[in-house]
């Protein structure tokens, strides 16, 4: 073989078996590129290849699903946090990659504060404000184009109802950092259908993973409806003591009422949404309310009676007979005031009469001085000077209020009176210590001995 043809077969061989100039700067450029470093458990990460031939590329991502692919581009996901390598290659080069993949950190919120009406017409606009605290493991975010995940309040009971006309209010700020607070402006749209309505809202995560709510829901609920009217009339609104008045009543949009303050006898937890009822003999002052509740709210009324005192006409007092009235609940008798608890029941009086006068003395005990009658009326023969005359168990009180017991006593073409004022009052208003009574022999044999003497008569 010639020098020629030799050197000819030793140039097909080096062309055969040596890369060319192009192969060499493929295997110089040749590389797998990420579209970003970092990603979250379940974002879709991408990848591309460059300074290859442009056609057989083959990946393998393992721990991602897919775990292989082909092609110039490749899209896997991983699930669990981590970092991973992914190679791409062709037939004469190959290329690795690195992701890092981050979990996605756990979401919590407490329910700081929740404002919005408690009565609300059909179909009407209202604002309502509710504060969230961020208390979970990382920071809230808005929803944009380079943000995986992203947080919002959500409506609830049910979940993404539209009661209220929406059902997502988006963050007012972004990032809502561990420890803060984020306050939602929400203007809202009643329902048209009247009724009671659960205005509650949660925090709700959604992006990668799907959606998911989380921390505490903010609760209240609002009446959807017209609110109730009510009106409340005394007639007459000004008796004497001892008159009684008749309170009449209407409302309108109304379910259910009830009445409070008043005299004795009003107070009731549930009365007819219309109505009349007439008071027990009043003693004092007192003021009526009715409040009647519907799906609109609650709505209520009052009206007013006005007690006047009756003023007697006193005996001409006289300086030659005085008497003194005292009364006994138990304790000894008193000048008063005394009080007792209702319904007061045996109250003692007892009369001391002295003075210059002589003769015998009429006494007349009225347990009520409004009344016109006496409650009792005796005369007793006697030349005592001071005289006392007592009655146990004498007066009975049934209704609650102040009372004044009276005595009139007469002697000798003179003429005396006394008072002593007598309080019934609930068990609750009063504490009655417990005390020993003390009756003396005095007690126990003048009122016989007078009995005996009106009787030889």
């Amino acid at each position: 073989m010639n020098v020629k043809k030799t050197l000819l077969l030793t140039l097909v061989i080096l062309s055969i078996f040596l890369p060319n100039s192009s192969d060499v700067a493929q295997a110089q450029t040749f590389a797998c590129n990420p579209a970003r470093q970092d990603t979250y458990e379940g974002d879709p990460v991408s990848f591309s290849v460059s300074g290859g031939s442009g056609h057989g590329y083959h990946w393998s991502a393992l721990g991602g699903s897919p775990g292989s692919g082909d092609g110039e581009h490749f899209t896997t996901t991983y699930s669990k946090a981590g970092s991973y390598a992914v190679k791409v290659s062709e037939e004469f080069h190959d290329a690795t990659c690195a992701v890092n993949v981050k979990a996605i950190p756990v979401p919590n919120s407490a329910c700081i504060s929740i404002a919005a009406p408690s009565v609300i017409a059909p179909g009407a606009s209202f604002s309502a404000t509710v504060v969230m605290k961020n208390t979970g493991k990382g920071s809230w975010f808005k929803k944009s184009t380079f943000q995986p995940y992203y947080h919002s309040l959500g409506s609830q009971n049910p979940a993404n109802n539209k009661r209220w006309n929406l059902n997502r209010i988006v963050l007012p700020t972004s990032p809502i950092g561990i420890g803060s607070s984020a306050t939602f402006a929400i203007g809202a749209k009643a329902p048209f259908t009247p009724g009671i309505y659960d205005f509650d809202w949660q925090m709700i995560q959604e992006g990668l993973g799907g959606a998911k709510w989380f921390g505490a829901i903010c609760k209240k609920v609002i009446s959807v409806g017209d609110l109730p009217t009510v009106s409340l009339t005394a007639s007459p609104t000004e008796v004497d003591e001892g008159g009684t008045s008749v309170l009449t009543w209407t409302s309108a949009k109304a379910a259910s009422c009830s009445s409070s303050g008043g005299s004795p006898g009003w107070t009731s937890p549930a009365r007819p949404i219309s109505g009349s009822w007439t008071t027990l003999p009043l003693v004092a002052t007192a003021t009526y309310t009715i409040t009647c509740t519907g799906p609109g709210g609650t709505a209520s009324a009052s009206a007013s009676v006005t007690v006047k005192p009756i003023t007697k006409t006193e005996p001409p007092a006289s300086p030659d007979l005085s008497v003194d009235l005292k009364a006994n609940l138990g304790s000894g008798y008193v000048d008063g005031p005394v009080t007792g608890v209702w319904p007061l029941h045996d109250l003692d009086l007892r009369a001391v009469t002295s003075g210059s006068a002589t003769g015998p003395i009429t006494y007349k005990f009225f347990c009520d001085a409004r009344e016109t009658i006496p409650t009792i009326t005796e005369t007793i023969d006697t030349a005592d000077n001071p005289h006392i005359r007592e009655h146990l168990d004498l007066c009975d009180y049934e209704v609650q209020g102040t009372y004044t017991a009276r005595v009139e006593v007469l002697r000798g073409g003179k003429s005396a009176f006394d008072t002593v004022k007598i309080t019934v009052a609930r068990v609750c208003a009063i504490s009655v210590a417990p005390t020993t009574r003390t009756i003396s022999l005095h007690d126990i044999v003048s009122p016989i001995w007078e009995k005996i003497q009106i009787s030889q008569r």
